[in-house]
C-alpha cells in the first residue's frame, strides 16, 4: 500500500512510523523546514511543499497512491488537499479540528467534494474520555441491584486477542456488553472478534465470580469507578463537548474558564453546568473550590504545561483522579501514572482512529462508521409487546443488533442467557445502535 501524508507534524510522523513498520510505502508533503527535517529520519519520501499544491502531491506520488491523509493543523488545507487527492483516485481522510465543520467525531460530511472520511480530534477525544465515566453510569440502576461493571484493555499478549466472544467461555452471570475500538463503540455479539487495544465493558451479576471472569479472559479486570462530580478546567472544544456528554449522563459538571466572554457563552450554552470565571492556577483557587470533593478533574485548556500543572495541583489537593490533555505523543508514557493519573493525547487518538480505518481493508467507501453512542433502553415488559414469549437469542436476528445487557424480575437483577424467555412484568436493559431504534420500538413499545 502507498500512502501520502499531508503534514509531518506530531500526528503525521507517528502515522508514518506505524505505516512503515507495517511495510507500507509512505511519502510526506510538508512546508515547514524543521518538521520536514524530522520526518526525514523516517524511511519515507519527504517533499518540501504545500499540501494544496497539485505539483507537490504529484512529486509525492499521489497518482499511484492508495490513500491520502490530510493531517495538518489547517482544516481548509486538509479538506482542499483531500479533494485534490481524490481526483487522482485516492481514498482520503481529512483531519478537521473545528467541531462545527466536522459535525461528528467521524463523518462523511464532505464526500461530495472528495473527502471520504472526516475525523475531528476534539470530538474523538471527548468521546474517548467520557465513555469511561458516562457509559457505566447509564447502567446505574443495575449497579444499584448488586450488578457490577468492570473494564479491561485487550493487549498484544492477552489470550482473548483474536478470539470470538463465543470462544471465551465466560461464566454464567457475566457478559461483555460493549467493545470500544478507537472511536467506535461496538455491541458485542457471539461472532465479534476481539482485537488488540479493544476496551471492554463487562457486566457481572451475583452468580459470577471475578476470578472466573479473569480466567476466561486470561487477564485482570478492573471495576469502573462511580463518577458523580467532574471538574473541567478549560472551556476548549474538547472540554465543552465532554461536558455535554457527561451532563447527558446525569453527571454533575463544573467548568472553570479564565476568559470572561467564554464563561458567559458557556453559561448560556450549557445551563445545567456550573461555570466559574477564574484561573485554576491562581493562588488558592483550586483549594477554595474544594477540588478534592470531585471524583475527576480534567485539565483540557490550552497549553500542555498548564494542563499538567493544574492536574498535579489537583492531585495534591486530594482529587481521586486527575487527567491532563497534552499535545505530544512521545510524552504520554513518561508522564502518565507518575505526575498525574492519565494523560490524553488527541493526536494519538487521531492516529489510532486512522490506523483502525486503514487496517479495515478499503473501509473508506464501504464501511459503516459507528462513531455515535450506543443507546440504552430501560423498559418494563407489558403483555402486548411483541417480545413477550420470545427467547433472548432470537431477538438479534429478528430486530438487528441488540443486546439485552440485564434484566430484573421480582426485584432480582440478572444477565439473561440466550434461552431465557421474556415474560410480562420483567424490566429489560437493551443496548442497540441508533439505526435500529425503529425496530426496537416495534418490539419493545406497548
Amino acid at each position: 500500500m502507498h500512502v501520502v501524508i499531508g503534514g509531518a507534524g506530531d500526528a503525521g510522523q507517528h502515522l508514518g512510523m506505524l505505516l512503515r513498520a507495517e511495510g507500507h510505502e509512505v511519502a510526506f508533503v510538508e512546508n515547514n523546514e524543521s518538521a520536514a527535517a524530522r520526518a526525514s529520519n523516517i524511511d519515507a519520501l519527504v517533499i518540501k511543499g504545500d499540501v494544496s499544491d497539485p505539483d507537490s502531491l504529484k512529486d509525492a506520488g499521489i497518482e499511484k497512491s492508495d490513500y491520502y491523509l490530510g493531517v495538518t493543523k489547517d482544516d481548509s488545507a486538509n479538506l482542499t488537499s483531500c479533494s485534490l487527492a481524490n481526483y487522482y483516485g485516492c481514498g482520503t481522510i481529512a483531519r478537521v479540528n473545528d467541531p462545527f465543520l466536522a459535525n461528528e467525531a467521524v463523518s462523511r460530511r464532505y464526500v461530495h467534494i472528495g473527502v471520504d472520511v472526516v475525523l475531528c480530534p476534539p470530538l474523538i477525544t471527548a468521546a474517548q474520555i467520557s465513555r469511561v465515566f458516562s457509559f457505566p453510569s447509564s447502567l446505574r440502576e443495575l449497579r444499584k441491584r448488586n450488578m457490577k461493571t468492570y473494564h479491561m484493555v485487550v493487549e498484544f499478549r492477552s489470550p482473548c486477542r483474536r478470539k470470538q466472544i463465543s470462544q471465551l467461555d465466560l461464566p454464567t452471570g457475566s457478559r461483555i456488553i460493549s467493545v470500544f475500538r478507537g472511536v467506535e463503540q461496538i455491541i458485542p455479539l457471539d461472532p465479534t472478534v476481539l482485537q488488540e487495544e479493544d476496551e471492554l465493558c463487562i457486566l457481572l451479576d451475583n452468580r459470577a465470580k471475578v476470578e472466573d471472569v479473569k480466567k476466561a479472559l486470561g487477564t485482570g479486570i478492573n471495576p469502573y469507578k462511580e463518577v458523580k462530580d467532574v471538574f473541567i478546567a478549560g472551556a476548549t472544544n474538547t472540554g465543552l463537548t465532554l461536558a455535554q456528554k457527561l451532563l447527558d449522563s446525569d453527571i454533575s459538571v463544573v467548568i472553570m474558564e479564565i476568559s470572561k466572554k467564554k464563561t458567559e457563552d458557556v453559561a448560556r450554552t450549557l445551563p445545567r453546568a456550573s461555570v466559574i470565571q477564574s484561573d485554576p492556577l491562581g493562588h488558592g483557587v483550586l483549594k477554595k473550590e474544594e477540588i478534592g470533593r470531585f471524583d475527576v478533574m480534567l485539565a483540557t485548556g490550552f497549553g500542555m504545561e498548564r494542563n499538567l500543572l493544574i492536574a498535579v495541583l489537583a492531585k495534591q489537593f486530594g482529587v481521586p483522579t486527575a487527567l491532563a490533555l497534552v499535545d505530544r505523543i512521545d510524552l504520554k508514557a513518561s508522564v502518565e501514572k507518575t505526575l498525574v493519573d492519565d494523560v490524553v493525547v488527541p493526536n494519538l487518538l487521531l492516529v489510532k482512529t486512522i490506523m483502525n480505518l486503514l487496517r479495515g481493508g478499503d473501509p473508506l467507501r464501504r464501511k459503516i462508521l459507528r462513531s455515535e453512542d450506543i443507546l440504552l433502553k430501560n423498559t418494563k415488559v407489558i403483555r402486548k409487546m411483541r417480545c413477550v414469549g420470545k427467547a433472548v437469542g432470537e431477538l438479534s436476528s429478528a430486530i438487528g443488533t441488540v443486546l439485552i445487557a440485564g434484566a430484573v424480575r421480582e426485584g432480582d437483577a440478572f444477565i439473561p442467557e440466550d434461552n431465557h424467555m421474556i415474560s410480562e412484568g420483567e424490566r429489560l436493559f437493551l443496548l442497540y445502535y441508533p439505526t435500529d431504534r425503529m425496530a426496537i420500538d416495534r418490539w419493545f413499545s406497548g
